[in-house]
């Protein structure tokens, strides 16, 4: 149940190994990683980087004139990744010997039978794979305002003037860094001691300095001969 990380691996093995496999999948293939989470962050990371390297051109001799961030080319590109691994997904499972694919709800009927739909599936072993979703914090007025979570920040398709992330762990941050490279102003809100806060504390540390606002020409570290580039 569920077609995320762990389902169609799952159900490669057991095809590989002479087993007939139902796998069923309501909404997205792919799950959070595909959909939702790495591949389409890491593809905005990417994005973001470019443009914070163009800007950082004159720092190396490169004259680049003026940077501007197309947001809408910047989500088209995103989606095209994201729906592009989505669909090899879905192609694996569909032409897997041995897998059938339901795209419906499931639901127990008891311990060995699932409904999916008007079909019933029974199965000596059922696996969960069922994901997960952004849970949203009891804060007093929340209900009031239009806000973002990890899932809609990604279907923005222009860059907010000003962008306040409530919490300060390694999604918020990875979000943090991204917009404030896209050209928001960010600010993070965290109610905790320190950022990341289940990191070690000088790791939160140095997360916190790199964080800080800086004037462009403040001065950097020397680093060490080989050492990359910041």
């Amino acid at each position: 149940m569920g077609a995320g990380q762990a389902g169609p691996p799952l159900a490669g093995r057991l095809t590989a190994a002479g087993q007939r496999v139902a796998i069923v999948e309501r909404k997205l293939f792919g799950g959070t990683c595909v959909n939702t989470g790495c591949i389409p962050t890491k593809t905005l990371v990417a994005s973001a980087h470019a443009a914070h390297l163009a800007r950082r051109g004159g720092d190396y001799g490169i004259g680049t004139g003026s940077i501007s961030v197309d947001m809408a080319k910047v989500k088209a590109r995103k989606d095209k990744v994201m729906l592009d691994d989505r669909t090899g997904v879905e192609d694996w499972l569909n032409g897997m010997d041995g897998c059938t694919v339901f795209r419906d709800h499931a639901r127990f009927e008891d311990p060995h039978t699932m409904r999916v739909g008007e079909q019933l599936l029974h199965g000596d072993r059922i696996f969960l794979n069922v994901g997960g979703r952004a849970v949203v914090p009891d804060i007093p007025g929340l209900d009031d305002v239009e806000f973002l979570t990890n899932v809609s920040i990604l279907e923005l398709d222009t860059v907010p003037s000003h962008l306040v992330i409530v919490g300060g762990s390694y999604i918020a941050l990875e979000f943090a860094q991204m917009y404030r490279r896209f050209g928001a102003q960010v600010t993070v809100v965290e109610r905790g001691a320190r950022l990341a806060s289940r990191e070690d504390e000088d790791v939160s540390a140095t997360i916190k300095e790199v964080s800080r606002p800086r004037d462009r020409h403040h001065p950097r570290r020397r680093r060490c001969p080989g050492q990359q580039a910041r």
